[in-house]
């Protein structure tokens, strides 16, 4: 009894020391850091040059100093900002340094120019110093070469760059001009850059280095072409005369900040907006060009948000993925992907962050190449919401491994509608690591659609109960003018579902594929669209 008073004694001075001892919280030292990590940049003279940093201040935002060190000299100060949108976090905060010639008339190509920011709280509290890297001089050199008899504008990077940045808003890719990219081609962040109808943009071969022209978030692509002057993304092996091969170059890549959280399927930027991609053709790409040896997709888009307008796109004869949607909520209508050498679809995350988005009017389409992989893939906690689908395999009796569509490693939801899927050597649809189907309005459905000309399952796995009448599935009934190669009904094949009632973003579509019938096949309008001997649909 005594030894338990005594340690109610111990406890409750400590209580009571407790009680009167004031305990300062001390606030940590304003932070800044580079947005992405871009900490260096080549300035042309007589431009801005954008910085963007993410501020922090547990006491407020008081100011942020900036000097400036000119070949080395010591650092003075340029301006000292004290107005901030937010009271304690900036995430994306943007600053134009100009390189100015008229103060520094000496300043020539390869001087180096130095920026010191410092950020102070409301207290007076100072934050270590960041210091950001000028190189004076342009960032792309645009010029004149001929290839084969064919003159280009060829866009090179500096010497000494280890990419070409594209960071003047008044350069155009004009209608009917031919351009030569090389390597690494970006578009610096916070700018819009605008391909015109009939641009055609061929990738460098031979060089010793793979082409990708990248979108970075925060930058917008402005690629709209038409349906008879479409945008081409292509090798430059077409204008040498050579047979360009999938796998010349790596493609077109697009990221935007659309980061969707898987718990809640939210995005911070739902509406985020990565630019236009309308009638667009990107031909010979999947091989990566960061990382030798790897493959990647043709066209990427990664975490792109629903404001981007994706439509009326061609990937031609990649040497892997054909489309890739790497986490973001985009939408898309309008695919065609032909000949890829793996997946023509695949949706999946990146860095944890999901796919959530939605397609309608998707063509895949496949000449006879042995893949062993499915045409439609969706795993890695994606979901997607798709109608009128069209996919046709390299055919039932073509000896070979490929298969229509996985659900796989604990992707989120499928809802797929009114589509044909026919000629697979493999099976139809699988699906793992997902509830089974119990019904049309639920998480995981096929409903309204055609399966015939395969030999395998049609539904594997726990996709079995979509065999169940309620899904409104039909089994080995052929539809008319479909085939290999061959994705136009000779006539429209009724659906009594409406996808528009999903979703606004859906268009009414009362029949099942993507493509009604001859006289609605928007594949055959213009010239945008290829068929796998390359001629023009």
């Amino acid at each position: 009894m005594n030894k338990l008073l005594f340690i109610y004694l111990i406890l409750g001075l400590l209580g009571l020391g407790a009680c009167n001892k004031e305990f300062d919280f001390i606030k940590p030292l304003p932070n800044l850091t580079f947005v992405r990590g871009v900490e260096a940049k080549f300035g042309p003279r007589g431009t801005l040059v954008r910085i963007r940093m993410d501020l922090q201040a547990g006491n407020q935002l008081g100011s942020l100093k900036v000097s400036e060190s000119i070949e080395g000299a010591d650092f003075s100060e340029v301006e000292t900002i004290t107005s901030f949108e937010e009271d304690f976090r900036v995430p994306e905060f943007a600053y134009s340094y100009l390189v100015d010639t008229l103060q520094y008339p000496s300043l020539a190509d390869g001087d180096k120019i130095q920026l010191k920011f410092e950020l102070a709280d409301r207290v007076g509290n100072v934050s270590n110093p960041l210091i950001f890297d000028i190189t004076v001089g342009g960032t792309f050199i645009v010029r004149e070469e001929n290839i084969n008899g064919t003159t280009v504008t060829a866009i090179r990077r500096p010497q000494g760059a280890a990419l070409t940045l594209i960071n003047d808003e008044e350069f155009v890719f004009e209608s009917g001009q031919k351009y030569l990219i090389q390597g690494i081609i970006e578009i610096e962040e916070g700018l819009t850059v605008r391909i015109q109808p009939g641009a055609e943009i061929y990738a460098e071969t031979g060089g010793g280095e793979l082409a990708v022209f990248r979108v970075p978030a925060g930058a917008r692509l402005e690629a709209e072409g038409t349906a008879n002057a479409p945008i081409v993304f292509t090798s430059d092996k077409v204008l040498k005369g050579e047979m360009p091969q999938p796998g010349d170059w790596q493609g077109l890549e697009v990221f935007g900040n659309s980061v969707i959280n898987a718990v809640t399927s939210e995005s911070p930027a739902p509406e985020d907006d990565s630019g236009i991609f309308q009638y667009i053709r990107v031909e010979y790409g999947g091989s990566s060009a960061t990382e030798p040896g790897n493959r990647e997709a043709n066209i990427r888009f990664v975490n792109v948000g629903a404001g981007t307008h994706i439509q009326y796109v061609q990937s031609f004869k990649s040497d892997e993925i054909g489309i890739r949607f790497n986490g973001g909520n985009a939408r898309a209508k309008y695919l065609v992907v032909t000949d890829p050498s793996e997946h023509a679809y695949r949706l999946d995350d990146v860095e944890g962050s999901p796919f959530r988005g939605l397609g309608q009017f998707w063509i895949t389409e496949n000449s006879g190449i042995n893949y062993a992989e499915e045409d439609l893939r969706i795993d890695d906690g994606a979901g997607a919401t798709l109608s009128n689908l069209t996919f046709l395999g390299p055919g039932q009796g073509s000896g070979f491994g490929n298969d229509m569509a996985r659900v796989r490693d604990d992707a989120q939801f499928y809802k797929i509608f009114n589509s044909i899927v026919a000629e697979y050597p493999g099976y139809a649809f699988r699906a793992q690591n997902s509830p089974a189907p119990t019904n049309l309005n639920g998480d995981n459905v096929v409903g309204h659609s055609y399966f015939f000309a395969i030999s395998g399952d049609i539904f594997r796995d726990n996709a079995g109960s979509l065999n169940q009448a309620q899904f409104n599935n039909t089994i080995g009934v052929a539809i008319a003018g479909i085939a290999i190669n061959q994705y136009v009904p000779d006539a429209t094949v009724a659906s009594t579902f409406d996808p528009s009632q999903l979703e606004a973003w859906f268009s009414p579509a009362l029949f099942v594929g993507a493509i009604a019938n001859a006289s609605q096949d928007w594949t055959a309008n213009g010239t945008w669209c290829k068929n796998p001997d390359g001629s023009i649909r």
